[in-house]
């Protein structure tokens, strides 16, 4: 980690360190320089995802390097920046780095504090990554959950084979079946316990929906006393096999770096060209309804426009819902918008426009565009 000072007692994903190291030995001297050229007194990491991960491995670091008095890092907090810090602003990303408990001397323990003190991961839902590594029970009811939702069809006629080998072939079945293999390989073992090693440090927050209000979780297990809120305690929900898992989970991983962004607390500001921000989830219908009874998730009765916006968002959750808004006959010469109406919240909406079917207006369809 450039610092003597914490051998053999902190590691830290391979993969994620040997980015790090290859361009902090690169861009640090060009990096310092510019520091100084602007007097910069804090130093933040960022990244999505593996890039969050390669943030935190770069925090641990940089914060490692300022304990070493001959790092170019130490220097230059002694010699033109003294209150020069680094923190770590993470989104979705994994963990990356290992300790043992037992091992870990009171110096390593307060520095591991020291980077929690200044690190954050921002995470949605039920998104997996940031439960790897040592997660597993999550990750394995996850994965079991995704296998159980395996459509045999959809496989046959993504590799152009014969729909009719389905009756005969179960690839659910195989899946299951192979993947209960892997859980058991012995030569798996030494893997998995390296893996539960692995945590996240700083704060862990959580957003359960678009409009939840986050809630801060802790995985440090060195320090049990501040983890009022431990991220372990966020469990896989099973989730209905009919919906677009791998689309909603992929979904919930890539939320956090995903316009409009997070904010539970912003004001809904309904205009002619963004009506509540869900002009591509949210359908505005008027006086008959298109889809009723079809895939219907539920239905929610609303008052008028800024009730439709305000349901919606906390209906949507996942990224295979999409709703559709039926507005009542206008009344007593009220405005449209001023009118209740019925939100019918929608599953196995596509994920991607390509994959979206029109039907065309027939004789039996003619009201329906």
């Amino acid at each position: 980690l450039g610092c003597k000072k914490f051998p053999k007692k902190i590691k830290v994903h391979a993969g994620f360190v040997s980015i790090v190291e290859n361009d902090l030995s690169c861009l640090g001297p060009n990096l310092i320089k510019k520091m100084k050229e602007y007097n910069i007194n804090e130093l933040i990491m960022t990244g999505h995802s593996l890039g969050g991960a390669s943030a935190q491995v770069a925090h641990l670091c940089v914060q490692a390097a300022l304990h070493d008095e001959n790092s170019i890092w130490s220097q230059y907090k002694k010699n033109i920046e003294e209150t020069f810090s680094v923190r770590n602003i993470a989104f979705s990303a994994p963990m990356s780095i290992s300790t043992i408990v037992s091992s870990a001397s009171a110096r390593t323990i307060e520095f591991l504090k020291e980077i929690a003190a200044n690190s954050c991961n921002i995470i949605y839902n039920l998104d997996i990554i940031p439960r790897g590594f040592s997660q597993l029970t999550f990750i394995d009811l996850a994965l079991t959950n995704i296998i159980e939702g395996t459509d045999d069809a959809e496989i046959f006629a993504k590799f152009n084979l014969p729909q009719a080998a389905s009756i005969f072939v179960n690839l659910r079945e195989i899946i299951l079946k192979q993947y209960e293999g892997v859980k058991q390989n012995e030569l798996l073992e030494p893997i998995i316990e390296v893996a539960k090693t692995f945590n996240h440090y700083g704060n862990i927050i959580h957003y359960k929906n678009d409009t939840s209000r986050p809630a801060m979780y802790r995985d440090f297990n060195h320090d049990q006393t501040s983890c009022d809120k431990k991220f372990s305690d966020l469990k896989w929900v099973p989730q209905d096999i009919s919906m677009d898992l791998i689309g909603n989970l992929t979904h919930d991983h890539n939320n956090t770096v995903r316009g409009p962004g997070l904010a539970y607390n912003i004001p809904y500001n309904v205009s002619e060209k963004d009506p509540g921000g869900l002009t591509t989830k949210c359908y505005m219908m008027d006086e008959f309804e298109v889809l009723k009874n079809f895939n219907d998730v539920s239905s929610i009765p609303f008052t008028d426009f800024d009730d439709c916006v305000k349901k919606a968002k906390e209906a949507m959750h996942t990224a295979s819902y999409a709703a559709v808004a039926v507005w009542e006959k206008r009344q007593n010469g009220k405005e449209k918008f001023k009118n209740p109406g019925t939100l019918y919240i929608k599953k196995c909406v596509p994920g991607i426009s390509e994959y979206a079917k029109s039907v065309g207006v027939g004789f039996w369809n003619k009201g329906s565009k």
